[in-house]
């Protein structure tokens, strides 16, 4: 279908067709659940008044047991809180939230979800803030 050898990578071709991983897909549905019930967690904003760089992000309880930190609501939030910030603001809008997170996991080809942690956090992520692609296309056509 494809013409690629039984042992050829298949990172490329998820990407081509249009297919989420696995892991990705989990990642996804997750991070969906998440923002579409945001009313069940607190924002970090919301327990304190000091400015920090994580005040946007979910504050994460904590919990001794193993499987509760492998549940969906922990994993949830922790997995929302390693995002971009560009997508955490998009998350108020959940159409452009899905497709913005769609695109960035077809892009990247997650295999785990401790490469997704890597990506996030390194920003190694394809996907640009569509502001500064903007803005550096106004720049580009000025000079």
């Amino acid at each position: 279908m494809t013409g690629c050898g039984p042992r050829d990578s298949c990172r490329k071709l998820f990407a081509e067709l249009g297919i989420l991983t696995l892991p990705s897909q989990y990642i996804f549905s997750l991070l969906l659940f998440t923002v579409k019930n945001r009313k069940l967690f607190h924002v970090n904003q919301d327990l304190h008044s000091l400015g920090t760089r994580q005040q946007q992000n979910f504050h994460q309880p904590l919990v001794n047991l193993k499987k509760y930190q492998l549940g969906p609501y922990y994993m949830g939030l922790k997995l929302y809180n390693t995002l971009p910030t560009f997508l955490k603001t998009e998350s108020h809008s959940f159409a452009s939230f899905r497709l913005s997170l769609k695109k960035l996991l077809l892009e990247s080809s997650i295999y785990s979800i401790d490469e997704f942690y890597n990506t996030c956090k390194l920003g190694k992520h394809k996907l640009a803030n569509p502001y500064t692609t903007i803005h550096l296309f106004i720049a580009a056509e000025c000079h």
